[in-house]
């Protein structure tokens, strides 16, 4: 019966060593698309974080009395800020972009396809016509 629990202990270290990593993993790549949208588009995204932040801020002080000036409080706001915010955020330029802007395109990862559209008509060369 020991060795059952030692299985299940070890089961459950290794779950959470991989868990924690795959956390780690789409926090950076939330966090890096969130620096990058903040060059592109800055007053939609300043907007969109602070309205995050308070989303989540006053329901975990209201349910657990944690203040935010915490720690542990401003680690929770940290670490979810990124994750809800950028997928935000894309929805929500989608949404604000002209129809002509939004053909083909779905709302994930709008903002930086609209860039890369963006860049490739204004760098495009002209046509020879002779």
């Amino acid at each position: 019966m020991t060795a059952l629990f030692e299985v299940i202990a070890l089961i459950g270290a290794i779950a959470t060593v991989f868990g924690a990593l795959a956390i780690t993993y789409f926090w950076i790549s939330a966090f890096t698309n969130w620096l990058w949208m903040l060059t592109i588009r800055r007053w939609l995204v300043i907007a969109i974080t602070l309205a995050v932040l308070l989303a989540v801020v006053v329901p975990v002080q209201i349910l657990t009395g944690l203040d935010m000036l915490t720690s542990l409080g401003f680690l929770i706001g940290l670490v979810a800020t990124p994750l809800i915010a950028v997928p935000l955020t894309d929805a929500i330029a989608h949404r604000l972009a002209p129809p002509d802007r939004r053909v083909g395109q779905t709302w994930r990862g709008f903002v930086f396809a609209d860039r890369r559209r963006t860049q490739s008509e204004d760098y495009a060369a002209p046509s020879i016509d002779r």
